[in-house]
């Protein structure tokens, strides 16, 4: 199941009069042209504006290959035109690239698909691999041009010419203190002698270490809290930072008492935060003489933002409830993701420098009716207590709208996306597990070298 590839010669071609990506709503306009010579009673020359999602997976299973497929066409049958139907004489042209036939079209692509009428999705294409599978999903337009004749019915001339397809630009959104957010907490613990008081050497004796490794209940620990925070929305190319709030909170009681109801300072030594593009497909294929449906998953990192402090800089962050929370989004790594790549701020440097994406480019949300494509930011930090180190690990979805910059995604307005959802009869369920803890009280007990992902909200 290839993409469509262009496909023009001097037996029929293609021009357009303003190539380049389009938009829904925008009228197509060209002609097709023939420069080898032709002569027949009756030639008919027919135009088809056509879009498709199409999903394939290659799939090992023990020792065979198992292909499941599926595909839609978004826009219907009825998007084409018969731009000529007569007698046509082409004669030989007397100069190289001479043209003797050559006629024009206009063709309207429309704004909503054809199969449950929602809004018409981009171009976009994805192909990921595992050790096992290979996934291809792509969104694709294309013209294709026939030319028939009644001397030769049997043959015909066609001509291919792929389409961008590109949504008009949203206006810019802008980060307010009351954007909805999303919310999410997990608890660590460290295990150390050089939590207690004057104890912060950098060495460990032999007897230390050994007690540390045995997990003695007479070693010292200290439990806190790790509070993210995110917008549930973000914009690609937009003007202002996405913001990533994080703050800790003590847990006094269940803390060592030795430490005598101490807050540690908490220092943060690493950041690296990347949008992970999500998607999630509907497939079917013939598994031993059945048919079988299957819905599966992959995710893939689009973009990818880290932070190092610099030589003898130390980062740290707050550990009081009443203390407001470190944006390292914003003040930290600066971060602006982008179609075309993510600015951030690198180590050593003052402003953020542009990084070019993992993949070729990042795409918005969207859906249809075979494929959705969302997102997750995902983060890592590194924290350092009484000189101990702790990873944090979390994610959470997050909706990207299109540029504002750049052509993005259209957006709907809220009573259209009602709509659609009561007319969408999906076939799919959504993937996404966990819960949302709102408080510290709900934040489930976990090892020093574990972490509580939640995705949701």
């Amino acid at each position: 199941m290839p993409r469509r590839w262009p496909r023009n010669g001097p037996g029929l071609s293609i021009q357009l009069d303003t190539p380049g990506p389009i938009n829904p709503g925008d009228t197509i306009t060209g002609r097709v042209v023939r420069q080898l010579p032709l002569d027949t009673s009756r030639a008919r020359l027919t135009i088809h504006l056509r879009g498709r999602d199409k999903v394939k997976l290659f799939v090992q299973e023990f020792i065979k290959f198992h292909p499941f497929r599926t595909r839609a066409n978004l826009l219907g049958d009825d998007l084409h035109q018969a731009i000529f139907d007569g007698p046509l004489h082409i004669p030989s042209p007397s100069n190289p690239g001479e043209v003797f036939f050559s006629c024009p079209f206009a063709i309207t692509l429309p704004n909503h698909d054809a199969i449950n009428g929602d809004p018409l999705p981009f171009t976009f294409y994805s192909r990921t691999r595992s050790p096992t599978s290979i996934l291809c999903a792509f969104v694709d337009y294309w013209l294709e041009a026939s030319l028939s004749n009644r001397a030769s019915p049997s043959s015909r001339e066609i001509a291919i010419y792929p389409l961008t397809v590109r949504h008009h630009p949203l206006p810019i959104v802008i980060h307010p203190p009351d954007v909805p957010i999303h919310r999410w907490t997990c608890r660590k613990t460290v295990h150390s002698q050089r939590l207690l008081p004057g104890q912060n050497h950098p060495r460990l004796f032999l007897a230390d270490k050994l007690t540390k490794t045995l997990c003695s209940p007479k070693l010292p620990h200290y439990t806190f809290g790790v509070e993210v925070v995110c917008p549930k929305t973000t914009q690609l190319d937009s003007l202002s930072p996405m913001p990533l709030y994080v703050r800790t909170a003590p847990f006094h009681e269940l803390s060592s008492d030795v430490l005598a109801q101490r807050s540690r300072l908490i220092e943060l030594r690493a950041a690296k935060v990347s949008l992970v593009a999500r998607t999630t497909v509907n497939l079917q294929g013939v598994v031993s003489g059945s048919v079988k449906r299957r819905l599966l998953c992959r995710d893939e990192e689009v973009l990818r933002a880290k932070w190092n402090p610099r030589e003898r800089e130390a980062l740290w962050l707050p550990s009081d409830a009443e203390e407001a929370a470190l944006d390292v989004g914003t003040l930290v790594l600066g971060m602006r993701f982008g179609e075309q790549g993510v600015w951030c701020v690198r180590s050593g440097q003052e402003s953020p420098v542009f990084e070019a994406p993992v993949m070729d480019r990042v795409y918005p949300d969207f859906e249809t009716y075979n494929i959705r494509h969302r997102h997750l930011v995902r983060w890592d930090l590194e924290l350092r207590v009484a000189m101990e180190t702790v990873r944090v690990q979390g994610e959470q979805l997050v909706t990207v709208l299109g540029s504002s910059g750049a052509r993005g995604s259209e957006k709907e307005t809220d009573a259209a996306k009602e709509k659609a959802e009561k007319r969408r009869s999906f076939r799919w369920k959504w993937m996404a597990s966990g819960s949302k803890a709102d408080g510290w009280a709900q934040v489930p007990a976990q090892s020093e070298r574990g972490s509580v992902r939640r995705v949701g909200g």
